[in-house]
């Protein structure tokens, strides 16, 4: 099961990854950095497509239930967003930019206290990239997930909406991110 899961997301990381090596050859910006919440910890990366327009990719490892005792072992969750800038505030050699998208999600998480199970489904975010004049920039947002998670147990297989996501858009995420150009 461990095995299947790790192609999945091998393969979505490559697949999604095209796209922005594409992207990357034209603009040749992008940001690595870190992603914290309470809902986990792992590696962001971001690549600027242009000015107004950037695509989030974030690998993290789930906390979902972990810090409050339900699990003993996190579980793994991949995001991808297209995220737009609507608005952009400039202060001498400050920027605050406001942004927002729509993506995809899948992992092998647990929700509440079901075991741990594949879930796939949609992404968003909304959010605030701040900028300081030089190469370290911090994004603050919040994201929501509308997906599906697949339970199995010994006699059927189960189809159930991933209530987490739902419930948990307040959580404050942040992004550390170094921007290479």
């Amino acid at each position: 099961m461990k095995k299947c899961i790790n192609r999945a997301v091998i393969c979505l990381l490559l697949l999604f990854g095209m796209g922005s090596i594409v992207s990357a050859q034209e603009t040749n910006s992008f940001r690595i950095g870190s992603f914290h919440s309470a809902k986990g910890f792992g590696v962001c990366y971001e690549q600027i497509i242009d000015e107004y327009n950037f695509d989030s990719f974030c690998l993290y490892a789930d906390m979902g239930g972990v810090l409050i005792g339900e699990h003993s072992t996190p579980g793994i969750k991949f995001n991808y967003t297209r995220d737009i800038v609507f608005k952009t505030i400039e202060r001498e050699d400050k920027t605050v930019s406001l942004y927002a998208g729509p993506g995809l999600c899948c992992g092998y998480i647990s929700d509440f206290k079901s075991p741990k199970s594949i879930t796939a489904g949609i992404h968003g975010t909304v959010g605030a990239l701040l900028s300081y004049g030089h190469r370290l920039e911090l994004s603050f947002n919040f994201s929501l997930d509308l997906a599906f998670k697949l339970i199995k147990d010994d006699r059927r297989t189960i189809l159930s909406l991933y209530g987490s996501g739902l419930l948990k858009p307040l959580l404050p995420e942040i992004k550390i991110l170094y921007r290479f150009k």
